[in-house]
């Protein structure tokens, strides 16, 4: 994970380092950035992404003239 922001996590995946985007809304719960915005913290189960942690994912869609790689969960 190499970024987040309230809507989501961007993560650096493959050999080619592309960078996509996983949308909280993927998530199961209610997540939320936290105050410092290094993690993003699922509410009451106290699940947390941090910056750096290593997350499975799989391409959803790729946006070629945006520029865009939508990620879900793996």
């Amino acid at each position: 994970m190499v970024g987040l922001i309230e809507k989501g996590a961007f993560i650096e995946f493959g050999e080619e380092r592309f960078e996509g985007f996983l949308p909280v809304r993927r998530l199961r719960g209610w997540w939320t950035l936290n105050e410092l915005g290094t993690a993003l913290e699922a509410e009451g189960s106290g699940r947390r992404l941090r910056l750096g942690d290593p997350v499975s994912v799989s391409v959803e869609r790729v946006e070629t003239a945006r520029g865009r790689v939508d990620l879900v969960p793996a």
